[in-house]
Formats: C-alpha cells, structure tokens, sequence
C-alpha cells in the first residue's frame, strides 16, 4: 500500500487508531535484564512463562552465540580452575554481573583489574572471564575486548555488555598519548563504575546499568592514569589483584593456561546461559525472597573479613564471593573447592600487613626492566629523567641500596609513611636525621643533578634482582 498523500497517511492514521487488540510486550534496546526477561548479547531471550513478548530491537553480536557443550565447560573449570585462588574469582566475577541489580542497592559496579609483567597469564585470565559468556575462536583474547577504545566507545561497549561482564585487555593501549591514555582511563573507570547511562538532552532518566569490569595491564591503572585524589579515587574504585610469575600467584600451570585457551575457543557462553537460565527461573518464583537470601549471604560474608580500610573493596569481595557460591549451589560448578572460601582467602591474603622490604622487593621485581644501575650511569639525571625512573641499584661499601624517587614511591605505596617506619625499625631504611629528621634523603650526586628526593631501602643478602 502506497501512502504518499496526505488522505492516505491519514487514513492509515485512523486505522491504527482503532485498533484496541495489541499483545502485550516490552522492547529491548540492548542486552541484559528487560523486566523480567534476559536478552543475551546475540539477541536470545530467557524469559519465564507468561512474560510479556520481549521485541529484541539491538543488533546481536556473534561472541555471544555460545558454542560447545556444558559439561566440557564444567570439567576444564572444575580441573583447571577452581581452588586456584585468583582463577576462581575471575569466573564468579563474570557469574556476578546478572546478579547486581537483586543485591542491596548503593553498590558502584565492580571493576577489577589484574596486574602484572609479560607472560604472567594476565590474558589467559581475561579470556577465561570472558569464557562465561562469549568467546571468538579468530582471537587471540577470546570473547575479551582490547582497551583502545575512546570515551564514547565505552558507553556503547557498557550497554552491549549490561547485566554481564566487560573484559578489557591491555591498558597500555588505551589512547595514542600519555596525556590521552591518562584522560581515557580515568573516564572509562568512572563511567564502568557507575551504574548510571549516557543520558541526552530530553532523555527520560534511564535506568541503571549495570555489570562487571575486568581489565589487565602491565601497570596499574592508578599509576596509567595519574598521581594524588586521582589515582587515590581510581584505587577506590577498583580491584587489584598482581600475578607474579615467581610467586606463581595465578596459580596456573602450562597445562592449565592450555585448559583455559580451549575453553575459551571451544567451549564459551554455555556456563554463563546455564546460570541465568536457573537465575530467570528463580526471579519469577520468588523474587522478593531471592533477593532477601543474597542480602542475607552478602552480610554474611561480609561479616567472615577483616576490614581492608576500604569499605567499597571488602564488598565488592563480599559480592564476588556470594555470585560463586550460588553458582555452585546451583550446580553451575563444581563443589570440590568452595568458591565463597577460596575469594575470601584471597582478600585475607590480598590486604594482610605483609613484611614491609618484601614489599618493596615485589615491587622492584615488577619494574626489574626498567631499573637503572648507578654503575651504568655516565653523568647524572635531571629532574625529570629521575622521576620517571621506577627505582636505582645503587652498591654501597658491603651494602646494597635501592633508591626510590618519593613520587614514585608513595604512589605504589599509599602507606608509604608506615612503610618507612617498618623498615627503619627493621634496620633497613637509610633515612635523614637532624633537627628535622625525614624518612627520605636527598638524591646522591651520581644520581641526579637536581634536588630530587628518594627513600632508601636497604637490600643487602636478599634477592633484589637478576
């Protein structure tokens, strides 16, 4: 039918205006929850019986069409995954994203990020997050996605992963500049953190988004983006959790990062479709007594920690251990290594006061590429040569000294105060006494030609570096 008067469009106009026999149903703009459906990422609806029709009104992407068979998914994570502490959060993060909107609200999304050199698993981690959901056999980081991407990306980038998980692989990415990288990171993790949407001139408020955030770099993301209120405020909001290949604190073996990088190409969106199809089913019978156990679970595991100092990281913990043990109660995993158990080990382990020098002694490990040999230099530094040096080796007669600008230093170490008081009591800080004693000393003249300021650590008979 032709409608190009003015008579005909009317008339099409009176007809539908008649019409009072409409079916009812919702539109879904994006993926995640549509009131009581879940639309996944490729356009397939989970709904329960009587739901109103759910019109899917977003272009389905492929990583999110699953492939492969639910029970090979559950073997290689029950063998190859659980019991390991940081693999073992990395999956009940990726459980937790559809879970959020039925906990007690005020929760920021979580975001997390992993830490660490080259070749230390970070992807493989990443990968096996992204696993839950989607996955891309063509790609090296599976169903992940890289961090180059602008502000205005990631807007789009969090709806087309609303209710899920949100994998970004390689900070360092992010931007073409220093100053770019720093600005794109910085809002990235404050529009992911948040659960509010981009909003428009004359929108109506849009409802909240929300979802979980997983991201690896060589650097943390505080230290990428900035110094003082901002990496304070970034450290805040995220997770970090440092794999170290000499401390093997992934946990995971060659022939475990081979498990996960078959999983990821062969068997990836069938966990997490089996989860919320449970998920749905439980909505619909009781919702009101649903979300009643997670608060009860959610007080409760928050009750088993001693507090990190920071109340948005021990729930965010509290979070993360709830979504893996209903993911085990359910049978979405196995039950051989409690999952609830093993996240808050983690959280134990992640903010007990650890020896202080091996502190220091980790941190001169993970920046062991970029340490500079006094002995190696053939005039001093200037001002600004120095403080972007991670830390100098420096011999001192029988004694080994590792220099730290103060800049540096106490943007790794946010207690650096308390942290040069240990040392000192241990004999192991070189510090500045007088009428005004300072836990730093001025830079040595072989070092620098300006008046830079370092701590001293002393390192003598331990392993400071190869």
């Amino acid at each position: 039918m032709n409608a190009l008067t003015a008579a005909s469009k009317n008339s099409i106009r009176q007809t539908i205006e008649k019409l009072d026999d409409y079916r009812p149903g919702v539109v879904a703009t994006h993926p995640g929850w549509c009131g009581s459906a879940y639309v996944f990422g490729d356009g397939e609806v989970f709904a329960a019986p009587d739901t109103p029709e759910v019109i899917v009104a977003f272009d389905g992407r492929p990583k999110f069409k699953p492939r492969g068979t639910l029970e090979d998914a559950q073997a290689l994570i029950d063998e190859y995954v659980l019991g390991k502490p940081i693999p073992s959060a990395v999956v009940s993060c990726a459980i937790l994203g559809p879970l959020l909107r039925f906990f007690p609200q005020g929760n920021l999304n979580p975001f997390n990020e992993i830490v660490g050199l080259r070749e230390t698993g970070k992807s493989t981690l990443l990968m096996l997050g992204a696993s839950i959901y989607a996955g891309d056999p063509n790609s090296n980081i599976g169903g992940a996605e890289q961090w180059d991407h602008s502000p205005a990306e990631i807007d789009v980038l969090k709806l087309e992963h609303a209710d899920g998980l949100l994998t970004l692989d390689e900070a360092e990415l992010a931007g073409s500049s220093a100053g770019e990288q720093k600005s794109t990171i910085k809002r990235a993790i404050w529009k992911l953190a948040t659960t509010d949407g981009r909003r428009r001139f004359g929108d109506a408020a849009p409802s909240p988004t929300y979802l979980v955030t997983i991201s690896t770099s060589n650097t943390p993301l505080a230290e990428l983006a900035g110094t003082g209120k901002v990496a304070d405020a970034l450290r805040s909001r995220a997770i970090t959790l440092t794999v170290d290949a000499e401390a093997d604190a992934t946990g995971l073996s060659r022939e475990d990062v081979e498990a996960i990088a078959q999983l990821a190409s062969e068997h990836y969106g069938v966990l997490g479709r089996a989860f919320i199809k449970r998920l749905v089913a439980e909505v619909a019978k009781d919702e009101a007594g649903f979300r009643a156990s997670l608060q009860f679970l959610f007080a409760k595991a928050l009750g088993q920690m001693t507090p990190s100092g920071s109340v948005r990281v021990d729930k965010t913990f509290a979070l993360i251990a709830v979504a893996g043990f209903i993911a085990q109660k359910w049978g979405i995993v196995g039950r051989r290594h409690p999952i609830e158990g093993t996240v808050l080990a983690l959280h134990r382990q992640r903010f007990a006061k650890p020896d202080p020098l091996k502190r220091v002694l980790a941190y001169g490990r993970r920046h062991r590429e970029d340490l500079v040999a006094v002995k190696d230099l053939t005039m001093p530094l200037d001002d600004d040569q120095c403080r972007a040096t991670p830390g100098f080796r420096l011999p001192q007669g029988e004694n080994y000294w590792f220099l730290v600008p103060t800049e540096r230093f106490q943007q790794e170490f946010p207690d650096h105060c308390h942290l040069m008081q240990d040392l000192r009591r241990l004999n192991r800080a070189r510090t500045e006494g007088g009428n005004t004693p300072k836990l730093s000393i001025k830079s040595p003249n072989s070092i620098c030609r300006g008046n830079i300021r370092m701590y001293c650590i002393d390192v003598s008979r331990v392993r400071m570096n190869n």
